[in-house]
């Protein structure tokens, strides 16, 4: 009895010992997603490869850096991409970001101007600042263009919370 009640508390404190909400957990994902957008568009992934490997160090704008490491691959109309990222300090929006994640992208052309991404944030990072905690991400962003429109959708956790619930709400682009 003592040994399920200890793993019932260490599944409930599993996702965020900080204890964010949906409003923070939402405020500590778009901040980290400003990092990882930004250095990604800072790699230089021109080359005469199919697959480049990457090694990069941005320095984050407000302070500290964020590291890439992992590849690139690109063929034909499919491209994607696997870092390893690994946060110093990195100060975005506000917040400090610390740890490590993993994030990557696939990209599929599918013809008549229509596309399909897949993005994948996995970590544990730590935030301070504007937002206090740290924080288990497995998140899986899908989206869907198309000339009709765009449609996006989060599944997973991020903080302890459903992605659906706390970024199909906050997110716009």
């Amino acid at each position: 009895m003592k040994n399920t009640i200890l793993i019932g508390l260490a599944i409930l404190t599993f996702g965020c010992s900080g204890g964010m909400d949906d409003e923070e957990s939402s405020q500590a994902f778009l901040a980290t997603q400003m990092v990882l957008s930004q250095g990604v568009a800072q790699v230089n992934t021109s080359g005469p490869a199919d697959t480049l490997i990457i090694n990069h160090s941005f320095n984050c704008l407000e302070g500290g850096a964020a590291t890439f490491t992992g590849s690139v691959e690109n063929s034909g109309s499919n491209s994607e991409f696997s870092y390893e990222v690994d946060f110093a300090n990195c100060v975005s929006q506000g917040i400090t970001i610390d740890g490590s994640m993993n994030y990557s992208l696939s990209f599929e052309e599918n013809g008549n101007q229509s596309f399909k991404t897949v993005y994948i944030f996995r970590g544990d990072l730590s935030y301070s600042g504007q937002v206090e905690g740290s924080c288990q991400m497995d998140v899986v962003s899908t989206s869907d263009v198309n000339q009709g429109g765009a449609s996006f959708t989060y599944v997973g956790s991020i903080c302890g919370n459903d992605a659906t619930t706390t970024l199909n709400q906050k997110v716009s682009f």
